[in-house]
């Protein structure tokens, strides 16, 4: 492969994947986007968990861990970085980073998959980009199979009936926090995107393609976090 560019192997259906894809757009290291294939997660299936996205670096090898990764492509390449020089900024980004990456994908999850509607869009989507069974990808086999394999994991992260009132709530005590920060020019502690609006901006989005619950909603607060999501993950 390029010698100095990466490989940003994922899926748009992916919070994780659209997070690092807006790093690299917005700090301009020149990279690929690529779609997981079958082949691709082979030979990325030796990194545990074996998840996306994967980065490939210029030398070739894999990586996985959107945070650790961030970390790292900071460490490689100085300049726009999406740290806070402050120290005590940096650290409420990480914990703010925290929320996004291990709460807020919780009740993206049960938007995604509790309604029978979001179901049939979200795995016909991701089913596309996503190959996770042995059939062909994009086919009726592949989409049930994601969508069943989906549904499987919402105990495991907590969206369950009993716990629907308490995500939805949570996520839109969120969205009502972050409201006053954000907007078309605004971004969270300064006038440049920094590593919470990266984290937390896929995960709104999506959600916003994908939920009916999310389309009933309106307000304020959901337009200003659209247009922050917009420029956040654009290439500015």
């Amino acid at each position: 492969m390029n010698e100095r560019r990466y490989r940003l192997i994922g899926s748009t259906a992916s919070p994780y994947a659209v997070k690092l894809r807006a790093i690299l757009r917005y700090r301009r290291i020149p990279f690929d986007w690529v779609i997981m294939t079958k082949a691709l997660r082979k030979q990325a299936g030796h990194l545990r968990p074996n998840l996306i996205p994967v980065l490939q670096y210029p030398d070739g090898s894999f990586r996985g861990e959107t945070t650790a990764l961030a970390y790292d492509l900071e460490a490689r390449h100085p300049d726009r970085s999406v740290i806070p020089e402050d120290k005590a900024i940096a650290f409420v980004c990480d914990l703010l980073e925290d929320l996004a990456d291990e709460w807020a994908v919780k009740p993206l999850f049960l938007y995604r998959w509790w309604d029978p509607e979001d179901q049939a869009y979200v795995s016909r989507w991701a089913a596309e980009e996503w190959s996770v069974s042995d059939a062909e990808a994009g086919s009726a086999e592949e989409i049930e199979h994601f969508r069943i394999r989906q549904i499987s994991r919402m105990p495991i992260l907590g969206a369950t009936a009993e716990n629907k009132p308490l995500l939805e709530e949570s996520y839109r005590q969120i969205l009502a926090a972050f409201e006053p920060h954000v907007g078309m020019t605004k971004y969270l502690f300064g006038s440049r995107p920094n590593s919470i609006c990266r984290s937390l901006s896929p995960m709104r989005k999506p959600l916003r393609k994908a939920s009916s619950d999310w389309r009933s909603m309106s307000g304020t607060c959901l337009m200003r976090c659209r247009r922050s999501s917009i420029r956040s993950n654009a290439s500015i």
